[in-house]
């Protein structure tokens, strides 16, 4: 999510880069406004995600993803981890590759083409020098650096550029001039290199016992203590996390009354007997969406959220109860929802252009 947020910012700036390189060819100017307005639009059709999950984050314990070793400043890595064999790597082949080009670059015809060496190695090294300690004081300065944790993660991105970047230089590097068998034969023996090379870091450093690995529903739900790793989640209100399944699906927590309850996936189906005023709780957390009708009783029953983030029902006097509790949108997310939807039938225009040159 962010991890690849940045990554968009990364590509938005190249094309930037290369349109003011270029600013006074009409040609470039055109395909920047173009790639200006498609990753516009990439972000409006990102809506429906993104706009619930930065205004409703104060409801949940989102800060739990910053604190502790989740910190980004607790988790930069060892450069020589960056070549050596292990999950924390952009690969040899990568290190190799970019050695290659510094030495292609003695040819006069590779340095003409310099520009679009760079435009590819650039972003690997510097997707690669931001997992180093030396970048704390990039990442400081970045927005919403917080919520990426773990600097490693942009490895991905450099590994994804340098294996492009060492493309273009191939091509760079090898004169066109030369026929076909003396163009693939050092293509092939490179390409043979590389997945040599690299076949040490496709190993696991242990693998799992099949004993360790649960395999039945029942197995699967006992060792489940969370549906995220901190519970980021959760109700901002639930204290302290429940760390098992609930043991029902709701309950009287006070006054003389009885409850049963049919549960669906998004739906409470209750059924209530009170011999007066009485309150229960259901056992789901109340996110905004949630609502409770009374389907059937003497009065309408009262819907809150619990001290404990728990749906809370209220039922004001004795009576039979059937009171329905469901799971809905809300104006915020109906409005993020359209504004997606916007910007995908915005795409049309852009691709009838697109197919038709």
């Amino acid at each position: 999510t962010l991890t690849g947020l940045f990554a968009t910012e990364v590509l938005g700036a190249m094309i930037a880069a290369s349109t003011i390189a270029r600013w006074s060819e009409a040609p470039a100017r055109r395909r920047a406004l173009t790639a200006g307005v498609v990753l516009a639009l990439g972000v409006a059709m990102a809506a429906v995600y993104l706009v619930p999950a930065w205004i409703e984050r104060s409801i949940v314990q989102v800060l739990s993803m910053t604190a502790g070793e989740y910190q980004t400043k607790r988790n930069f890595i060892a450069g020589r981890l960056l070549v050596e064999a292990g999950p924390l790597c952009i690969g040899l082949p990568a290190a190799i590759g970019l050695y290659a080009s510094l030495v292609a670059l003695a040819r006069a015809e590779t340095r003409r083409r310099a520009s679009e060496l760079l435009r590819w190695w650039a972003p690997a090294i510097g997707f690669a020098a931001l997992t180093l300690a030396p970048a704390a004081i990039v990442w400081r300065a970045v927005p919403l650096q917080a919520y990426v944790q773990f600097p490693w993660r942009l490895l991905g991105f450099a590994g994804a550029f340098a294996a492009a970047a060492i493309g273009v230089t191939w091509a760079a590097a090898i004169a066109p001039s030369l026929r076909a068998p003396w163009r693939w034969a050092p293509a092939l023996a490179a390409s043979i290199a590389i997945f040599v090379a690299g076949r040490p870091y496709g190993k696991l450093p242990q693998a799992i016992a099949a004993a360790d690995v649960p395999e039945t529903p029942r197995a699967i739900q006992a060792l489940a203590k969370s549906s995220t790793v901190v519970d980021e989640y959760t109700p901002a209100a639930v204290f302290p996390i429940p760390r098992r399944p609930r043991p029902f699906a709701a309950q009287v927590v006070d006054g003389p009354a009885r409850v049963t309850a049919v549960s669906r996936a998004l739906t409470e189906e209750l059924t209530i007997d009170a011999d007066g005023p009485a309150e229960l709780d259901v056992a789901r957390f109340d996110f905004p969406g949630w609502r409770a009708s009374t389907e059937e009783g003497p009065a309408a029953a009262t819907f809150e959220t619990s001290i404990n983030g728990l749906i809370h029902v209220r039922v004001p006097r004795a009576g039979h109860y059937r009171v329905r509790v469901a799971f809905g949108s809300t104006p915020l997310r109906d409005g993020a929802a359209a504004l997606s939807l916007l910007a995908l039938l915005g795409c049309w225009p852009l691709l009838r252009r697109f197919t038709r040159g």
